[in-house]
């Protein structure tokens, strides 16, 4: 039976799949097949590919091509068939875990001694150019059960260098769930766009496992973006996820002076929020955002129901929405440490979060624009000049994806 592996090459503008197929005793045959043409090209050729490696590839690459998700555009539709065509011949190693396998960091070539060394600053400029994230993510201290609760947690997805590469004075760190890629996509090419704002930005998407998932996917999009976060705990849980954000901060980004955090279903106004930190001057421990007291919801058809067993007091701390609120990164270690003497009450993120700054002795500092009133696509104009964040409506994950991406064309207008 014939074992298929793959090394993918990547040049200068283009991408080889060289196919290696290994028998149990020896080499049966070697193909290369470099992949140099744009997608509708290399679709006619699929049908020589089956023929040249004796396989009959499953042609349901049309989903791929023709409904959103991986491809909108020939750069992402290219993206899109590299993606269907390892997915379909399974070349993706099938492990337990999320592995890595990208090339090691490149280091930066020795000097020869010619009488012209190089200056300091071009060395750490090459070295900064040079500099890719692991291929074998780092060990994280565990914690011992007199931990109260403890974070114990392996990374599957981390990019380790993200904030030294891109030197941002503030990141966004966005709840996520595994399934909802279009979401994260409309997010890259909307409001989270390096290429149409300024650098001074960061954006990293917080997820868990879903194990109804093929592991393969998710893998895949980080290896193309490097702007996930996951560890090994459950999808569905929120707390986690945004304290596996803050103990990333304060590890690997510790560079920017502000910390956001938000959601996949919120837009978020960067413009407004450089205009925001040029204009103020913003203390240490600041934790803002749409901050309220709220009491605990005894209505069983509600989202946010908790029963008196569950949680006897008649309020909580104050609080502040989790489509979006504002620290200063000092705060990010801090909150994350205290954490593991808070076990969560309720299961609710931004209420624990409450929790977390009420033992720390810390107050929340509610700010005018977040979470700014109902979603209409004829307030745009206005949310471009009022809103830090606002929540998109939608009653599924297309329409709040189709009404994200119209929000920001329109905005685009105003």
């Amino acid at each position: 039976m014939l074992r298929i592996s793959t090394v993918l090459v990547r040049g200068s503008g283009f991408l080889s799949l060289i196919f290696l197929f290994l028998s149990a005793e020896h080499a049966a045959k070697s193909i290369s097949y470099a992949v140099t043409k744009r997608p509708k090209e290399l679709l006619l050729e699929l049908g020589q590919i089956e023929k040249d490696l004796g396989l009959q590839i499953d042609r349901d690459i049309a989903y791929t091509l023709e409904h959103g998700g991986l491809v909108e555009g020939a750069n992402s539709a290219y993206k899109g068939v590299l993606f269907h065509l390892e997915r379909v011949l399974h070349i993706i190693p099938q492990a337990d875990e999320i592995e890595e396998h990208h090339a090691e960091p490149t280091k930066a070539p020795k000097l020869e001694n010619t009488g012209k060394a190089k200056s300091e600053e071009a060395i750490e400029k090459e070295e900064e150019e040079d500099l890719s994230d692991p291929s074998v993510f780092p060990e994280e201290s565990t914690y011992g059960p007199e931990v109260l609760h403890p974070h114990n947690y392996k990374w599957l997805l981390n990019p380790v260098n993200k904030c030294k590469r891109e030197k941002p004075l503030f990141v966004v760190l966005i709840r996520s769930q595994e399934a909802n890629y279009q979401l994260r996509e409309a997010i890259r090419k909307t409001w989270c766009s390096r290429e149409e704002k300024s650098s001074t930005f960061s954006c990293v998407f917080l997820v868990g496992r879903d194990h109804t998932l093929p592991k393969e996917k998710i893998k895949l999009e980080y290896s193309h973006y490097h702007d996930i976060l996951m560890e090994d705990f459950e999808d569905g849980k929120d707390i986690e996820k945004v304290l596996m954000g803050l103990r990333w901060v304060e590890k690997y980004c510790k560079q920017p002076k502000y910390l956001l955090k938000t959601n996949d279903d919120v837009w978020v106004n960067i413009d407004r929020f450089n205009d925001y930190f040029e204009s103020n001057t913003i203390d240490e421990h600041f934790f803002g955002g749409k901050c309220v007291m709220e009491f605990p919801d005894r209505n069983r058809k509600s989202k946010k129901y908790i029963s008196e067993e569950e949680y006897p007091a008649n309020h909580y701390p104050a609080s502040c929405r989790d489509s979006g609120y504002l620290m200063t990164t000092d705060l990010a270690g801090k909150i994350f440490e205290k954490s593991l003497e808070v076990v969560p009450p309720v299961k609710f993120e931004d209420i624990y979060f409450g929790f977390v700054l009420h033992a720390l002795g810390l107050f929340t500092r509610s700010t005018s624009g977040f979470d700014f009133g109902k979603f209409l696509l004829q307030r745009s104009c206005e949310y471009k000049t009022n809103a830090f964040t606002i929540t998109i409506a939608g009653q599924n994950l297309q329409s709040k994806t189709n009404n994200l991406q119209q929000l920001h064309e329109r905005i685009l207008k105003c």
